[in-house]
């Protein structure tokens, strides 16, 4: 049974193309998220000086959640980045090269 060496090479090439179509988007999304979340953090702090001290709760749940969004958003990111330089890795040392 011979298996052409390009044949092996498919599934990490299908792989590859996948992820470089999502990549964009889901960077995009990403960093969308922490633009609002950011925007968010500094319109509830401007806010927060005109704001009595009856409100301070809600605006403590408000920066919380949007600390949250921008822990995630950055934990996304650091996986994407990490998962494209594998990806990329695998591709180019797996020493079958289609080219």
């Amino acid at each position: 049974m011979s298996c052409a060496p390009h044949s092996l090479l498919l599934p990490f090439l299908d792989v590859f193309a996948q992820f470089l179509f999502t990549f964009p988007l889901l960077l995009f999304l990403v960093v969308f998220a922490q633009f609002l979340s950011s925007l968010f953090l500094l319109s509830f702090y401007f806010m927060s000086c005109s704001l009595n001290s009856s409100s301070s709760t809600s605006l403590k749940t408000v920066l919380t959640v949007s600390k949250t969004v921008l822990t995630v958003s950055k934990t996304v990111l650091t996986v994407l980045f990490d998962k494209k330089r594998t990806v990329i890795y695998v591709f180019f040392h797996s020493g079958q090269h289609a080219f």
